[in-house]
């Protein structure tokens, strides 16, 4: 998988996966011992790129080996990483910020065994994300889907439950409204909505392979990739075709699966298509981290309220000034730092346009406050810790 390092355009992060065989615990196939960093300058080698790092480590570990994902951070610039462990249900996280590729606290969610077979997708709006891998010898897989924050990283269980895997389980992708979720098996293709209180119930068949088989080669149902277009494709196989849901937006049959609907110019290994992060997606609006560190003290909202933090940096103590003009009601100043975890809330009364926060307990680094009332955002102002 690539990324992008917004610090330095021209170079991108390569992460990549080592896969051996390891009996014991997985029983089936290949698990991943091992994740490793390279990074490629494109400016090298007339445009066509050059690897200047190769295979530094990140991870000496055992790890689930298809399941690596990424998406943007809500402030629309940085880039969270996310890849499954092996053995029970944990989650290595990762910050790609300005200053590089950042190890973040794994979450562990659970103590279930988890196959090295399996697939991650984030949603198209970044807010939830999904995750199935097999068990029971690989008879059968589970899928876990989380609501995900875009400012913390933090993983909270929505929906989980158990299906007959009927063969390896290839595709997992979303719609692009983020209502719909797609699974499939070699044979069957399952839409799964979201917005049902109980999601597997809302599980439908939406596509089941017709024995196609030219030359020995059935099209069968591969990995799944949403395009730019609005459409999921499907891989068929070891053949020359992408099957193709035109709509899948729609509920049920309407979502249109039309099997070998694209032809490519010769086969396609293993059903594959190319995994690639939604860049996209933008910053997530009116969320506590929905802004970037840029060097200025005020930050304007539409409401036209500013706060202003001196000194700034600051060392021990540091004071907030608001421009508020006849507020009779309570608000409240909320502090976060740069990763976008609440640190402290300082509560104002009617009127009071002046604070005087401590801040000498507070590690050295930027913070950022929003000035709320009720659920409204009023103002945003960030400052600087330094000793």
């Amino acid at each position: 998988m690539k990324v992008p390092y917004h610090k330095h355009t021209h170079l991108y992060l390569v992460l990549n996966l080592k896969a051996d065989w390891v009996g014991g615990v997985t029983g089936i196939g290949p698990v991943g011992t091992g994740l490793y960093l390279s990074t490629v300058d494109m400016n090298e080698n007339n445009g066509l790129g050059k690897v200047i790092v190769k295979n530094q480590m990140v991870i000496n570990d055992t790890l689930s080996l298809d399941g690596i994902n990424a998406v943007r951070h809500g402030n629309g610039r940085d880039w969270w990483i996310l890849l499954p462990g092996l053995n029970k249900l944990q989650f290595h996280r990762f910050l790609l910020n300005q200053e590089g590729l950042m190890d973040f606290d794994d979450q562990v969610l659970g103590n279930d065994p988890i196959n090295s077979c399996g697939l991650t997708c984030f949603s198209p709006d970044g807010s939830t994300f999904a995750h199935f891998y097999l068990t029971n010898g690989g008879m059968n897989f589970k899928v876990n889907i989380f609501s995900f924050d875009r400012c913390t990283a933090v993983l909270a269980l929505i929906s989980s439950f158990d299906m007959v895997a009927g063969g390896i389980v290839f595709g997992l992708s979303f719609s692009p409204n983020s209502r719909f979720l797609y699974i499939n098996s070699p044979l069957l293709c399952y839409q799964f909505d979201l917005t049902n209180f109980n999601i597997y119930d809302s599980k439908r068949i939406v596509a089941q392979y017709d024995g196609f088989d030219p030359n020995g080669n059935p099209t069968v149902f591969g990995f799944h990739k949403l395009g730019p277009d609005n459409k999921i494709y499907v891989g068929a196989g070891h053949s020359k075709y992408l099957h193709v849901i035109e709509n899948p937006d729609s509920l049920g049959d309407s979502c249109r699966f039309i099997q070998r609907k694209f032809v490519l110019p010769g086969n396609n290994m293993y059903g594959s298509l190319p995994h690639i992060p939604n860049f996209r997606l933008g910053r997530w609006v009116g969320s506590p981290c929905d802004f970037i560190p840029n060097g200025q003290a005020d930050i304007m909202v539409k409401s036209g309220i500013s706060v202003k933090a001196s000194p700034n940096p600051a060392s021990h103590s540091i004071r907030f000034e608001l421009d508020i003009l006849n507020n009779c009601e309570p608000m409240q100043l909320i502090i976060y730092d740069n990763l976008g975890r609440k640190i402290d809330q300082l509560n104002l009364g009617p009127f009071q346009g002046l604070i005087n926060y401590d801040v000498a307990l507070l590690p050295d680094g930027m913070y950022f406050g929003l000035l709320k009332k009720q659920s409204e955002t009023l103002g945003k102002v960030k400052f600087v810790v330094k000793r």
